[in-house]
């Protein structure tokens, strides 16, 4: 099923729940009644009815048809959610919102899939796509004090680096090093000029220096269908980005994030206030990428573990009060550490060719291994055996290593060998049409496996 499915169905019914407890305090009034955690259980109930809602507004005619109505009707309610304050208000409020609710026909939504966004919205969001607009980058630039060292800048989800020509008509100065990640290999060499490096393939797998960079900017995928109803544990895809952005991030360096209101859930919002500070939510005014905004946020010194209420309930309840308008005139006061940190580390999942032999020509490994065939060689005594190898022993040699290595010809040619075992297995099934059933053998084996290099290069795997 999809988040956004989920969300609405578990929502629907947290409401009807809620609307119970308060008429029972208000029939039957108890000393001992959780005020203030109820009154935050129908906020964020609220929250995540209106949100699963907008998602189904960004897919095809059908799903808008029959989330925008009930959409509209919600937010009429919400400024007396906001404003209520009192176990009877709070009753009203939830009351109104279970009567709108309670007129979705949720089979009318269960059905949707991915491929059910709307083509402008899915083209914004595949993997090929990735671009801020130049003005949030010349707002940040005005905004940005003078410094005399290296600015580090890591661009993550880079795509096909779209979004790195933007950045470097801003940020133009040798100073300014651009690193970019998840890059598709068919990236263009006008985009690809762009970056000091990059790290081709996804994020997973990749090493990266933590606490480095001053800058980080991404343009987040999000985790459309939830694959495992019964794990609630599986991290989103929104969620793992952010994540590595904190980790990659140094202390008071600067978040600019690119992500769709809908998918600020309770667990990213609570990501976002304990690690960042002085957040701006931006309307990059973007009519095909509806609802989305950019997110410019400095990190703190150390992670809060109180949060700052005020900031959340902005952030999740209440939004639009704290989103400005795209601008290349706004004012925004970006203050980056002094000091300059060394990345040590930055290396992908992937390697490319270029990297490749970069690293083979710093690697000393073909030294050492030259280095131990000529002691080898020095140390080799005429040893025959008292019979010739059969094929079992031979394999067995072969794989224990002691036949690995340069295999003298003549004077000018050699080739090197390495032997290894490798498992193999194997379905027999055995069907029996008179009884109708059907009997699967597996068959685990291990086979001897040479590898070799001839004289001219050609690599060759003998089985």
């Amino acid at each position: 099923m999809l988040y956004c499915y989920y969300y609405l169905r578990d929502s629907i019914s947290r409401l009807e729940y809620l609307e119970k407890v308060f008429k029972k305090q208000i029939e039957n009034p108890k000393k001992d009644f959780k005020f203030t955690l109820h009154t935050a259980n129908i906020k964020e109930t609220y929250c995540d009815i209106c949100y699963a809602l907008q998602e189904y507004c960004v897919m095809d005619s059908y799903y808008y048809n029959k989330a925008i109505p009930f959409l509209s009707l919600l937010e009429i309610v919400k400024k007396e959610l906001l404003n209520a304050k009192d176990v009877k208000e709070f009753y009203n409020v939830v009351q109104t919102c279970n009567q709108i609710t309670k007129n979705i026909i949720l089979k009318d939504f269960e059905d949707a899939y991915e491929g059910d966004y709307s083509e402008n919205y899915a083209e914004s969001r595949t993997k090929e796509y990735d671009c801020f607009k130049k003005e949030i980058f010349e707002s940040i630039r005005n905004g940005m004090s003078s410094q005399n060292r290296s600015i580090k800048v890591l661009h993550l989800n880079a795509k096909i680096g779209l979004s790195s020509d933007n950045f470097k008509q801003c940020f133009f100065e040798d100073c300014y090093e651009l690193y970019g990640v998840d890059i598709k290999e068919s990236i263009d060499t006008i985009y690809k000029y762009n970056y000091k490096r990059i790290i081709y393939g996804p994020l997973t797998g990749s090493i990266i220096s933590n606490g480095t960079f001053d800058f980080v900017f991404y343009s987040t995928n999000f985790s459309k269908e939830k694959k495992d109803y019964y794990n609630f544990n599986a991290k989103r895809e929104e969620k793992e980005y952010l994540t590595r952005a904190i980790q990659y991030l140094r202390k008071d360096g600067y978040l600019l994030l690119n992500i769709p209101k809908f998918k600020l859930y309770k667990d990213l919002c609570l990501l976002l206030v304990k690690n960042f500070y002085d957040i701006k939510v931006i309307n990059p005014n973007n009519t095909n990428r509806l609802y989305d905004v950019y997110i410019l946020a400095k990190k703190r010194a150390n992670k809060e573990e109180e949060i700052d209420q005020q900031l959340y309930n902005n952030l999740r309840y209440n939004i639009d009060s704290i989103t400005v308008n795209l601008s290349s005139t706004m004012d925004l006061s970006i203050v980056l550490p002094r000091n300059e940190i060394d990345l040590k580390q930055f290396r992908g999942s992937i390697i490319g060719k270029s990297e490749l032999m970069s690293l083979y020509k710093k690697s000393t490994a073909t030294k050492m291994f030259w280095e131990q065939q000529n002691e080898n060689m020095s140390n080799n005594n005429n040893k025959i055996p008292l019979l010739p190898f059969n094929a079992g022993q031979l394999g067995l040699v072969l794989t224990s290593g002691f036949l690995d290595g340069v295999i003298v010809e003549d004077n000018e040619h050699c080739h090197v060998v390495k032997g290894r075992t490798v498992k193999r297995t194997e379905n027999n099934d055995n069907i029996e049409a008179i009884n109708e059933t059907i009997e699967v053998t597996e068959i685990t084996s291990n086979r001897v496996e040479i590898n070799a290099f001839l004289p001219d290069g050609t690599f060759k795997k003998l089985a």
